[in-house]
């Protein structure tokens, strides 16, 4: 059997149809005799308790003079009439309505005041006399700020129970949910925009009422913001002690409450006691976080289905976590999870007041680890060196501004567990950057061409010696001078000679950045491919002058790679080259003593280049 068919049956049980309730934040209410364990007004043996006075209409009420609306007229009424007699108690107007009674305004002549009066219909039914009566017990006998006073509790004329309360000049906080502009927020804490504080100030003093009824022994069991009345001076009052009940350690076998509301074991019909009440409170503060109910469905049946199960509620980030917890520990299926009395429930709620400040400045930190956590520099475009001396500035003024608010909310409370993850969050930013850092100095340093250019300037400067030797030797034997194919093939060793010892001698050096290895490696490149074309080029009986036109477009091809990584110099070196090839290819007589000026123009740029970054 699943839990759905066991919660089934025990409605069966305690004779409860769920069908025949549409509304579910309506309250259900049991009825009520004399030999139900859920009268409140049952004698209870406990030396703990104060039996409640054990009124009933059947023991005598006293008579309440009220000039009642009415489609009847008794004979006592008709007999003060008669008289002339004006009652006690005139009605001024109706203050509103339910299923089974009213609540009228009246003045009371005698201390001339205003009071409200409870009473029911002409024709209600003797449970709900019953159940007035029972209200009126229950109340009169909790007396507390913040429940409503009851001056009297009798019987009209027509035999209907009238019960007579303060009047409570406010509304209810029903409606302070739905309108956060309402004119009764004045004098309440927070803002149009953010309720949240007064609500919470509210609800404290409902978890008074509540305690306070705990420690009489009565659990009120429909807690919920219809019945909580706020007045116009910062005064709240649990209403409606309907369905109390006195807190007894026996099952209750009948199901009451409001569906939208109520803990497992009241959907059950279960044992009650104050952790009960927690549930309801637990169940408001929800209500307060999301402005929906706890348990909600398509029909009562599912609604109380949930309130049965009580699965945790996943809060959405905007909701502080400490209330988030409150509500969902609060509203726990277990009731030895949830707080074990309504004061405790109102303490986590007076911490997190308290520590509202703490708070707020976490949530200021973390507003400015977010920003430091987002990419500077708008769309990552090319940013000029004020560009990133504003960002610097930017990005060291919001590191100091997020370590002063954690600094502050850690000092108004040490134990802030949000602020203890923002700081967490805030080293990890921290160390990711010092890392980053360390890895961008790294890839400076190996793209900065200052770093070891005097060894740069050997190694090109060596090379540049040998190719003025060849151009030498070239322009000894005449400017037209075409040399053979083999000498060709044997003077392109000479550079390959010179390259090995000069980049073993500055290794080190050369590899300290990427220019200088890229530079290496186009000594090397350079040199091995030419002499690898020359020997392809003998093989297959090209002439002189094609296998220096090779060499240039080679030279060439080299210096266009180079230049995509490579400073712009490298660009020249490209442009002599082809210009070697063009003059070779034109004038074959010209070719060698042209690739040899190309060599040593290319050469000569990069020894030139490299002193100019060592001097800045």
């Amino acid at each position: 059997m699943d839990e759905l068919e066991t919660v089934v049956t025990r409605w069966r049980e305690v004779g409860f149809d769920a069908t025949v309730v549409t509304d579910p934040r309506a309250t259900i209410r049991a009825p009520l005799d004399t030999d139900s364990p859920m009268a409140p007004l049952v004698p209870i043996a406990s030396a703990a308790l104060t039996p409640l006075p054990a009124f009933s209409l059947e023991t005598g009420l006293p008579h309440i003079s009220v000039d009642l609306p009415s489609t009847f007229t008794s004979g006592q009424e008709a007999d003060d009439k008669a008289r002339g007699a004006r009652p006690e108690l005139e009605i001024q107007g109706l203050l509103g309505e339910g299923g089974m009674g009213r609540v009228f305004v009246a003045r009371q002549r005698s201390l001339d005041r205003e009071v409200a009066i409870k009473t029911l219909r002409d024709r209600a039914s003797p449970n709900d006399r019953r159940a007035l009566v029972a209200e009126g017990a229950v109340t009169g006998y909790l007396e507390h700020p913040s429940i409503i006073p009851v001056h009297a509790l009798g019987v009209h004329a027509d035999g209907r129970p009238v019960l007579v309360m303060k009047r409570v000049d406010g509304v209810s906080w029903h409606d302070l949910l739905r309108d956060s502009s309402h004119p009764a927020w004045e004098g309440w804490a927070g803002t149009p925009g953010d309720r949240l504080p007064g609500h919470l100030e509210i609800l404290m003093h409902v978890c008074n009422a509540a305690h306070y009824a705990h420690s009489r022994g009565i659990v009120h069991l429909d807690i919920k913001p219809q019945n909580v009345l706020i007045g116009r001076f910062g005064d709240v009052y649990l209403a409606d002690f309907g369905i109390a009940h006195r807190i007894v350690a026996a099952a209750t076998a009948r199901i009451c409450g409001t569906p939208a509301y109520m803990a497992p074991e009241m959907a059950t019909g279960d044992e009650v006691d104050a952790r009960t009440d927690v549930y309801l409170l637990g169940a408001t503060l929800h209500e307060v976080l999301t402005g929906k109910s706890r348990h909600v469905g398509d029909h009562i049946a599912a609604v109380m289905f949930d309130a049965v199960t009580s699965p945790a509620f996943a809060y959405a980030a905007t909701v502080p976590t400490d209330l988030a917890a409150l509500a969902n520990r609060s509203t726990a299926k277990d009731r030895d999870e949830r707080p074990k009395t309504a004061a405790l429930f109102r303490t986590a709620l007076a911490d997190h007041l308290r520590h509202k400040t703490s708070r707020a400045l976490v949530k200021s930190a973390t507003d400015r680890i977010a920003k430091l956590r987002a990419p500077l520099g708008g769309d990552g475009g090319e940013r000029d060196v004020h560009d990133a001396r504003d960002e610097s500035r930017e990005t060291e003024l919001l590191l100091a501004e997020a370590r002063f608010a954690l600094a502050q909310a850690f000092e108004q409370w040490p134990e802030n567990p949000e602020a203890k993850k923002a700081e967490v969050a805030l080293e990890a930013h921290l160390s990711a950057r010092r890392a980053r850092s360390a890895e961008l100095e790294k890839i400076a340093r190996l793209l900065d061409p200052r770093v070891a250019a005097r060894q740069r300037i050997y190694a090109i400067g060596g090379m540049a010696i040998v190719t003025s030797a060849m151009l030498a030797n070239a322009l000894g034997q005449g400017l037209r001078h075409i040399p053979e194919p083999r000498w060709l093939f044997r003077a392109s060793f000479l550079p390959c000679i010179v390259v090995i010892p000069l980049t073993l001698a500055f290794r080190r050096q050369l590899s300290a950045s990427t220019i200088n290895k890229q530079a290496a490696f186009l000594l090397w490149a350079g040199s091995y491919s030419i002499c690898i074309s020359r020997a392809l080029d003998l093989r297959a009986g090209t002439a002189g002058p094609a296998m220096l036109v090779h060499d240039s477009m080679i030279a060439a091809a080299l210096a266009a790679f180079a230049a995509a990584t490579l400073p712009r110099w490298v660009w020249a070196s490209f442009a002599f080259f082809v210009t070697s090839a063009v003059v070779g290819t034109l004038d074959p007589a010209l070719a060698h003593v042209a690739f040899n000026v190309a060599v040593g123009g290319a050469l000569m740029l990069g020894v030139l280049f490299a002193r100019e970054k060592m001097r800045s």
